[in-house]
Parts: C-alpha cells; sequence; structure tokens
C-alpha cells in the first residue's frame, strides 16, 4: 500500500510527487534538497548511511515518517536536522491504524508506534484472546473501516486471520496507561532457543546501537542441543568490512544491552539482502545455504 498511499496523499493535497526509477542511498538527501521536498518516509539505513552529510543539507521537509526506526536512531535524527519525526503502525490489510502527531514532539525516540488512529481499533490479546492489561505483552488485533473484507478466495488463510470482527497482525505489541503502543516484534519471527522466547527485532535494534552498522536481520537456524540458535547477518555502511566493525564488537554491544540467552551464536556479514519490492528483508532466503550476498560467517564459540 505503500506507493499509493503516498501518490493519493499527494493528489488530496494537490502537490507534486517525485517518483525516482530506483531507490539510491547516495542520491537521497540530494534529492530531497534539490527537489524541495516537504514530506517522505525516511529509511533508517539512509540516515545511518548518510547522516554525516545530512548537515550540509538545506531541507524544506515539514516533518517525515520513521516506519519501525530504533528510538535511539530517530532521538538522533531529531536532534541533528529537527525535522519532527512521525511513527505509526500500519499494514495492507488494514491501513495505517496509529500515529503519534507531529504537534507532540516529546514522542520522538520514545520507541512508540503511537495512538490509535481515527476509524480504527486497537487491542492486545493474548494466546486466548483475552485483553491483557496495560504494560503485557500480546498480539495486536485490529477492527475497523479500514480492515479490509478478507484475502481472496483464501478460506483457511481468512479463518486464521480473522477472530470475530477483529484482524489478527501477527505482532507483539505493548500498550501504556497513556494509550501508547509499543511494537515488540513479529511473532513468526521469535527464536526459541532452549525453551527461551527471543525477540528478533530485539537483538536486532541493540546490534544498531553500532555506529557502522547500516542493517541487521536476526534469524534463527536449528541446532540440536537447542532446537534454535540465534543468527545474525548485519550489513555494514558502504565500503566497511568486518575489519571496521568486528564480531567481537557485536558480542560486545549484545553483552551489555542484552540478556546472555539472546547472544547470537552466528554472526554473518553481507553486502545486500533479498528483498521485497517496498526493500523489507525476506529472512527466509537469508537461510538458503552458500547465499552468495553473504560473504564472511563466523561461529561465536571459534572467536578468541
Amino acid at each position: 500500500m505503500a506507493g499509493p498511499f503516498r501518490l493519493m496523499l499527494t493528489l488530496f493535497l494537490g502537490g507534486t510527487a517525485f517518483v525516482p526509477q530506483k531507490m539510491s542511498v547516495t542520491k537521497f538527501a540530494d534529492w530531497l534538497a534539490d527537489y524541495g521536498i516537504h514530506y517522505c518516509t525516511f529509511p533508517e539505513w539512509a540516515f545511518r548511511a548518510q547522516k554525516k552529510r545530512l548537515l550540509d543539507k538545506n531541507f524544506e521537509l515539514k516533518y517525515v515518517h520513521t516506519f519501525a526506526w530504533t528510538a535511539e536512531s530517530q532521538s538522533a535524527f531529531f536532534k541533528q536536522t529537527s525535522i519532527p519525526c512521525v511513527e505509526g503502525f500500519g499494514m495492507s490489510e488494514i491501513g495505517l491504524v496509529s500515529i503519534t502527531p507531529v504537534e507532540i514532539p516529546e514522542l520522538v525516540g520514545l520507541g512508540t508506534c503511537g495512538f490509535v488512529a481515527p476509524e480504527s481499533e486497537m487491542c492486545v490479546f493474548d494466546d486466548d484472546f483475552n485483553e491483557v492489561d496495560d504494560g503485557k505483552m500480546g498480539e495486536l488485533a485490529i477492527a475497523g473501516s479500514t480492515v479490509f473484507d478478507g484475502y481472496y478466495k483464501a478460506a483457511t488463510a481468512n479463518s486464521d486471520s480473522f477472530h470475530g470482527r477483529w484482524f489478527r497482525t501477527g505482532d507483539y505489541f505493548i500498550r501504556d496507561a497513556a494509550g501508547l503502543f509499543y511494537f515488540k516484534g513479529r511473532k513468526k519471527e521469535l527464536i526459541k532457543r532452549s525453551g527461551e522466547n527471543i525477540s528478533a527485532r530485539e537483538v536486532e535494534e541493540a546490534i544498531l546501537g553500532l555506529e557502522n552498522v547500516a542493517e541487521v536481520a536476526a534469524i534463527p537456524v536449528a541446532d540440536e542441543a537447542r532446537n534454535e540458535e540465534v543468527k545474525v547477518v548485519v550489513r555494514l555502511l558502504d565500503g566497511l568490512s568486518d575489519v571496521d566493525c568486528s564480531p567481537a564488537e557485536i558480542m560486545a554491544i549484545c553483552q551489555e544491552r542484552l540478556a546472555r540467552f539472546k547472544w547470537p551464536r552466528y554472526i554473518a556479514y553481507c553486502s545486500d539482502y533479498p528483498r521485497t519490492p517496498t526493500r523489507k528483508i525476506k529472512k527466509l532466503l537469508l537461510l538458503i545455504e552458500d547465499n552468495p550476498l553473504i560473504y564472511k560467517e563466523y561461529d561465536v564459540h571459534n572467536i578468541e
């Protein structure tokens, strides 16, 4: 829904849309400045790659969407540019259902997806579909006029995805007492190591604390003793290699920010990831053996 959403928004406002033929990290900041862009979705990896150049640009941006950014990166962007950051949560099936109002800059850097948006209802449920208390983690479900009718000719998928009028997102969330929602990870991306549930997102966010890291994907790999082990596939900033961000550095920040059972067993470095048309990482394809995009791999147990 991302492309049509932005095009329709532009038409509704009577504005002008700049649509490049393909995404470019090196040209992204120049496009924003040269074309006087007022709004965009700013990819976190573009900020991490170009943040030293951003201070040299005269942007006309009124605000940016920072979907799924880490709180740390969002705070750094706002501090460096003074451009308001707006966070939210949405899916093709439900539209945009939560938002952080641009008028409340205090929400920047909190890691929240915001308040429930108009025309939507958001609720956090446990596995038995009982609503959980504020501060407790559960699966987010959505109801309201923006929710789609169902998957076409897919009775099983619809049965699994709907509970009455509620659409099950498959995402873990927490709602706080103020009504703010916080994304905690995909249910399908939980890594189960020795009976412990590990959020892939939590591991990824820890490693993104390293300045030379552009993106991270945490994935489960089979293990005879522990059922699954944690593997992280790291993409560094352009021109850097594992010499510039060693496995020891990655392990050090994991040890600082994560409980021991969440530490990765395997660390791999890649030139890029297999992606969807909207540049989301196809994690399942990272599990393919002899992946040509991965150029170095380490077993942490063998690192001195």
